[in-house]
């Protein structure tokens, strides 16, 4: 469990956390940093909060099949105002995976 007070995830923080399968990010983080959950093959969704202004390059590289599903608190337009790497989510090869991305908007747990 990730403590409520984080506001960054840093560089690599849990890159190759194999049993990693979902994750929920706590309400007031900020920053995302480059490779933070990188090479999480199990990770298949996660919960960002709209407080997130920014997602690192490789945040969420992984092994495919890779994230498939964002939870995401706020609106689609918040999150196209995310500041986001090109690369955030990318396959082993470094290809874009966002194409089978789903993304649901305004959730709430």
């Amino acid at each position: 469990e990730i403590n409520e007070a984080t506001k960054i995830i840093a560089q690599s923080a849990f890159q190759k956390c194999q049993k990693l399968e979902n994750v929920v990010l706590p309400s007031g983080l900020r920053i995302i940093e480059d490779g933070a959950f990188k090479d999480c093959r199990s990770l298949s969704s996660v919960i960002i909060p709209n407080s997130v202004i920014y997602i690192g390059d490789s945040a969420f590289t992984s092994s495919l099949p890779g994230l498939n599903i964002v939870f995401y608190t706020g609106t689609e337009e918040e999150w196209n105002k995310i500041d986001r790497s090109k690369n955030w989510l990318a396959n082993a090869n470094g290809e874009s995976n966002s194409g089978s991305l789903q993304i649901v908007y305004n959730y709430s747990a």
